[in-house]
């Protein structure tokens, strides 16, 4: 299917409508940082914060609610009231410790663009054209994933990933779908579709990835897990 060129058009613009509010933000510190260089209070700060914790050798600090409050607002330079808890499986801690590694506005920054990347990508070959992924930056919900700094990217790649395996990998689709279980409440339907689908390899490869993320998280950390 090829897109009408307004559409395309159109959803330039808005891509970089997003692109110029992002950086008149980014300018004004208004997004990632601010003028002092304190993280901002966005949902990226508590992957960055379960890094550091991470690193300094006490993972499961990550999710205790007061310490990692206490630790953000340190990395905030300023009492806050709010809160950016943790709850992912510690085997996200492969994704957060990297971050961690990095300044707070250049690794804001890398994951942002990398999964914008990602996510593109995927939708445009789940709709078998290039200019899908102009739409999928265009989307509003792309705006609202990136300013933040959300691992909605990330998900939404892994799920178009799987539909394009489904049919001829079934087992890759559901490696890609047992990796989503860092966001739990994303599984509460799928396994239902791919049992009402027929998909039964897909379904077993996805709860056998499940089990095995469960496992090598205790092996990673195994106070992680209990607290």
């Amino acid at each position: 299917m090829r897109l009408p060129p307004l559409a395309l058009v159109a959803a330039g613009a808005i891509a970089f409508a997003y692109l110029v509010q992002l950086g008149v933000m980014l300018a004004g510190h208004g997004w990632i940082a601010d003028a002092s260089g304190h993280p901002l209070a966005q949902d990226f700060l508590s992957f960055w914060s379960a890094g550091r914790i991470a690193l300094s050798g006490h993972p499961a600090a990550a999710y205790d609610w007061p310490a990692m409050h206490a630790f953000q607002q340190q990395l905030m330079g300023h009492a806050w009231k709010g809160y950016l808890g943790w709850a992912y499986p510690p085997l996200f801690f492969l994704i957060a410790i990297p971050l961690a590694l990095i300044p707070y506005t250049a690794s804001f920054l890398s994951w942002v663009l990398a999964g914008l990347a990602l996510y593109a990508a995927a939708i445009a070959r789940v709709a078998r054209e290039r200019g899908a992924a102009l739409l999928a930056l265009a989307a509003p919900a792309a705006l609202g994933c990136a300013m933040p700094g959300q691992n909605g990217f990330l998900s939404a790649a892994l799920i178009a990933g799987a539909l394009l395996q489904l049919q001829a990998r079934p087992l890759l689709a559901g490696m890609l779908l047992g990796l989503l279980t860092y966001k739990p409440h994303l599984g509460l339907l799928i396994p239902v579709a791919l049992i009402f689908g027929g998909y039964w390899r897909a379904f077993f490869s996805a709860a056998v990835t499940t089990i095995m993320i469960l496992i090598l998280s205790w092996l990673m950390a195994p106070d992680s897990l209990a607290a």
